[in-house]
């Protein structure tokens, strides 16, 4: 029996060490291709786009990424970096594919130009020279990924103008595209917008304005892949709107990423944990960049033209050169715009001046309206009498003053004496 449990506890610790090690070798693995293009031979050169690509590296590796990278590569490079992405794939993985550099896009299809390509004026030579983004969705699918994302930070104005005549290709940015199922695709402005490299003429930061939200964004945990691609869009077009030109004016740029989901099973995560985003260098120049956010909140403030808005700015800028432009728009607005009445002030009341105590005229008034004026005694009349002399007829007696008096105190009550109030002895 001791024998039996010994062999029954050996095949179960075999059976799960086996089924752990085929767990790891069959695990989804997560696969990224970057590739950067600045150095091109026969076209405009970038500033940006290699920076860009290491950088979007560098955030993919510490989310556990294996990640296959590609800098200023001609078109057979980028078709060997391609080849050692695809290798590394097997079916079930996800697979994130990044591109900077110049792309055209040519019949609705989106082409990215290698380092090597020719400022060719015939359509055909250009679709030859480059990728088609087509083809790399192709190549990835072929290997069975169970998701397939890429991001195209590729729209930029067309490399290849022509004077006098039509471009090769669409003049300005990609064309929207219909990806396959179980792709994403994520592209740095919409179709038919150019992406900026660089905000002000002395921009310190290190990438595009696309690829710098972008990492910060992807570093985010819990951020799924449609979440990700709107907090993308949102901030990269609302910073774009502060863009200025080379003379320091303000010059508003419209760049909306887009972005198309074709993903099947539920919702992607790039990213489960938390990861720290490299620091941008310090501004070299921030008297410029302070210059440059005036700018932009003053395009702001023109865009309400409300009262107040232009209050805000100006109490946010109260001197210089946009504060004397708010004011004034301000009062425009003010000509127009009623302003609210305000209520009166509350005013205390009159002072009233004291009454001074009744006088003797005022006593006797008084006494006249309530019991009416004392009657005086009439004079002696004369009667005729003996030998024609006249004889005094007998009169009513006139009431006595202390009678007058009571009659008086009984109404009106004692008459107070006038002057100072009397204060008791001490």
């Amino acid at each position: 029996m001791p024998t039996f449990l010994k062999r029954l506890g050996s095949v179960v610790v075999a059976t799960i060490a086996a089924a752990l090690i085929s767990g790891t070798a069959f695990a989804e693995k997560r696969v990224a291709l970057v590739i950067g293009n600045d150095r091109y031979v026969n076209l405009p050169q970038l500033q940006k786009a290699a920076n860009d690509a290491d950088a979007v590296g560098n955030t993919l590796a510490k989310l556990g990424f294996e990640v296959v990278r590609g800098r200023d590569l001609g078109r057979q490079g980028m078709i060997d970096k391609l080849a050692e992405f695809t290798t590394r794939l097997e079916a079930g993985d996800t697979a994130v594919y990044f591109y900077a550099g110049h792309g055209v896009a040519i019949g609705n299809v989106n082409y990215l130009v290698p380092t090597d390509a020719p400022a060719a004026d015939l359509e055909a030579r250009v679709r030859g020279a480059s990728v088609a983004e087509p083809d790399v969705i192709a190549e990835i699918q072929a290997k069975g990924a169970r998701v397939a994302v890429l991001v195209l930070d590729a729209c930029r104005d067309n490399p290849f103008p022509r004077q006098g005549t039509r471009s090769v290709g669409n003049t300005r940015g990609l064309a929207s595209s219909s990806p396959a199922r179980g792709v994403f695709v994520l592209y740095s402005a919409g179709a038919g917008q150019t992406a900026l490299d660089r905000l002000t003429r002395n921009d310190p930061d290190r990438n595009s304005v696309f690829t710098r939200v972008f990492i910060e964004q992807l570093a985010k945990p819990g951020l799924h892949l449609g979440d990700l691609a709107v907090e993308v869009r949102e901030k990269v077009a609302a910073i774009a709107l502060k863009a200025t030109n080379d003379r320091g004016e303000a010059a508003p740029h419209e760049q909306t990423p887009a972005y198309y989901d074709q993903t099947i099973g539920g919702r992607v995560f790039l990213n489960s944990r938390s990861v720290a985003v490299e620091p941008a260098p310090k501004p070299t120049s921030p008297q410029l960049d302070s210059e440059a956010v005036m700018r932009g909140d003053y395009v702001f403030a023109e865009r309400l033209n409300t009262r107040a808005a232009w209050d805000a700015f100006l109490q946010k800028y109260p001197t210089g050169f946009y504060a004397d432009l708010a004011r004034g728009q301000r009062d425009k607005v003010s000509a127009v715009e009623p302003r609210p009445q305000a209520p009166d002030p509350v005013r205390p009341p009159a002072a009233t001046a004291p009454v001074p105590p009744p006088g003797a005229a005022d006593v006797s008034k008084r006494i006249d309206a309530m019991i009416g004026p004392v009657p005086e005694p009439p004079p002696f009349a004369a009667t005729p009498g003996i030998a024609g002399s006249a004889v005094a007829r007998p009169q009513p007696p006139r009431p006595a003053q202390d009678d007058v008096s009571k009659r008086i105190d009984s109404m009106v009550g004692p008459i107070q004496p006038i002057g100072p109030p009397a204060f008791p002895k001490r």
